[in-house]
């Protein structure tokens, strides 16, 4: 399968803060390509703790996965570039 048909089926997870600017821009990129996604808004120290942990250190930490739930692609701050790439 090729590299577009993966894309073609894609499930975008966007893990996010209140009040993040890098957020709502991802977000609104995000919807003006047309492309769905789930939100997960960070609350408590222990959730932030856990991704810190993972290595994450800005907000929003995206997930792209394929129709196998397989992640393809990953990252964190605002990435312009990777999401037009989607």
């Amino acid at each position: 399968m090729s590299y577009q048909e993966r894309m073609s089926n894609i499930k975008v997870k966007i893990i996010t803060k209140e009040h993040c600017v890098k957020c709502r821009m991802t977000k609104n990129i995000l919807k003006s390509k047309g492309i769905t996604y789930t939100e997960k808004v960070l609350k408590s120290p222990e959730d932030f703790l856990f991704y810190r942990d993972l290595g994450y250190r800005s907000m929003p930490i995206v997930f792209v996965k394929d129709d196998n739930g397989k992640v393809v692609d990953k990252w964190n701050d605002f990435q312009a570039s990777k999401i037009e790439a989607l």
